[in-house]
């Protein structure tokens, strides 16, 4: 008897209900074919043929059993498939009864290949037992990093980061984009298409943070507030001052669970590590995602030339001690040149020989986040005899980390002063953080004793400064400049060069990547020797098979079955 229009809409809901599990799947219609034994019930699904069963109850039972999608790979059914089916559904749902009780990896063979499809495996499931890996960007792009991982009905967000290129590869203005309304920024097409968290649906069970970049943090105040955030203590730390002094991302105190390294914990179906490693802003990790017999290891962001290469070492150790299923690795010096190569000792260095050469005031600009180029900045004015001038972003992160890190501390006569920016002192009290300023106010030093003596000081600068100087630089100020080359080329730099040169003065370029040079991603990634092996933070994908046999590239947005 064929199906009516009503059993067929029933069939077809159940499929989306407990297979595909997304209302707008492009499942249907129903479908049947008589065979020379039997008449066989099929569903459409993303345009191809799955057989669900010989009768209506086989069929609804298949699609109600089927919590999670195991797709075939060669569309071949076992032989008392049907008779299986037909008498489990005559018996209903007591699965205790002998004659139908199977273990449960038979069940799953059994279901995996009666619901096979002629595709060779290729559709995807949407819930349940297997793990499902999505990247929904950076497959083809450095910054904006975003990954959902499923496993039943349990689901993980690694990283909700804000783009930092178009598609041509220019840089966007990440402030204006971080001013943005949540509508504006899904007109823009900028928030991913992330159920539950930038749409409609059911939310997630955590979204976890690799570290406080905004490439990886900056949508985050665009996420459900029911939604907990998971990430190192550090990268809490940087986010809060962020957030007071930088107009970044804030993490909120009551959505903020702490991870810590090497400690696993328990999400949902998930038993997440994180690891410790070196990048350039403090408290970074990699995650390790564990489910369903499966293991992946995000990478996050990291390098090999930092002032902390235990890291890596501790990590692949880790790493070689168990089966990696899946590394989600960076590359972004796949498709960016690798820029100087030396190391951070080797740069603090560098900064020395500069700062000695310097008869008058020092300048460094660099992110104060970035505590390995803090710590080189400060050593250096330790060795040179000179005072070392922190802003108080740069004072209020040094007073955070007090207890974590071995940073001189600022105080009235001590190695470390601090200056109090014009355009701060005006903003304080529209941004509530008067109280952080008056914090260091009895080691705080006025310009006046800058212009002085320059030449008893190093002052962390940004260009935002320049009004504080009046536009007029001692004479021979020397500029170190330590942050992307890129920002060289905003307005605010191009006056600022200009008033160094009319001052005799100079800049010199003294940087060294965040990310890992290609020969280090080579290595690191042969070290690790996973099964399969994800590119992601890279416009240059492509470039990871010149170099590995197994790589899988990805498409933004698209599901892949971690089997």
């Amino acid at each position: 008897m064929k199906l009516t229009d009503e059993e067929s809409r029933r069939l077809i809901k159940t499929v989306i209900e407990y297979i595909y599990a997304k209302k707008d799947a492009p499942i249907g219609p129903v479908i049947e074919i008589e065979t020379a034994e039997r008449r066989e019930i099929w569903v459409k699904i993303m345009g191809e043929n799955g057989y669900f069963g010989a009768t209506l109850p086989a069929a609804m039972l298949t699609a109600t059993l089927s919590d999670w999608w195991i797709p075939s790979r060669d569309g071949r059914m076992l032989d008392d498939d049907f008779d299986w089916f037909e008498r489990r559904a005559e018996l209903g749902q007591d699965w205790e009864k002998p004659e139908l009780r199977m273990f449960k990896e038979e069940r799953r063979h059994r279901l995996a290949l009666n619901i096979g499809l002629a595709t060779n495996g290729t559709l995807n499931r949407n819930k349940g037992i297997d793990v499902e890996l999505t990247v929904h960007r950076g497959t083809h792009e450095v910054g904006g990093s975003c990954v959902e991982i499923r496993s039943g009905e349990s689901r993980i967000i690694l990283d909700v980061g804000m783009p930092l290129f178009a598609s041509n590869r220019d840089p966007l203005d990440t402030f204006a984009l971080g001013r943005m309304s949540t509508e504006e920024l899904r007109g823009e097409g900028i928030l991913p298409n992330i159920e539950g968290v930038f749409t409609d649906g059911s939310a997630p069970n955590a979204i976890l943070l690799s570290h406080a970049h905004l490439d990886h943090t900056g949508l985050l105040k665009h996420t459900p507030t029911s939604v907990p955030v998971y990430a190192s203590s550090g990268t809490s730390k940087m986010m809060l001052a962020g957030a007071l002094f930088a107009r970044q991302v804030e993490l909120p105190r009551d959505r903020f669970q702490s991870i810590t390294p090497g400690q696993p914990l328990t999400i949902g179906d998930f038993t997440v590590t994180g690891f410790s490693v070196d990048h350039s802003i403090y408290g970074c990790l990699a995650l390790m995602i564990e489910a369903d017999g499966q293991r992946l290891l995000y990478s996050g962001d990291l390098r090999s030339h930092g002032r902390k290469p235990g890291m890596e070492r501790q990590l692949v150790e880790v790493c070689q001690g168990k089966r990696i299923d899946v590394l989600m690795m960076e590359g972004t010096h796949f498709g960016f040149p690798d820029g100087n190569s030396q190391t951070e000792y080797e740069l603090e260095g560098e900064i020395e020989r500069l700062v000695r050469e310097c008869s008058s005031l020092v300048l460094a600009s660099f992110s104060p986040q970035h505590i390995d180029r803090l710590v080189a900045f400060i050593r250096t004015t330790q060795r040179t005899n000179r005072t070392f001038v922190a802003d108080v972003y740069t004072a209020f992160l040094m007073h955070l980390l007090k207890n974590e890190i071995s940073l001189p501390q600022p105080e009235v006569g001590g190695p470390v002063r601090v200056y109090f920016p014009k355009v701060l002192e005006q903003s304080a009290k529209r941004k509530g953080i008067s109280k952080q300023l008056e914090r260091f106010r009895p080691a705080e030093i006025e310009m006046k004793e800058i212009r002085n003596s320059p030449e008893e000081f190093l002052m962390v600068f940004r260009a935002s400064m320049l009004d504080d100087f009046d536009g007029d630089f001692p004479t021979g100020t020397t500029c170190l400049y330590s942050r992307w080359h890129g920002y060289l080329t905003n307005a605010d730099w191009k006056v600022t060069t200009e008033r160094l040169v009319e001052a005799q003065g100079t800049l010199h370029e003294v940087h060294t990547s965040g990310h890992m040079h290609s020969a280090d991603i080579v290595r690191f990634v042969n070290q690790i020797n996973p099964r399969m092996i994800v590119p992601i933070h890279t416009f240059e994908p492509e470039r990871f098979g010149s170099h590995f046999g197994n790589v899988a590239l990805l498409t933004d947005g698209v599901p892949h079955i971690v089997a």
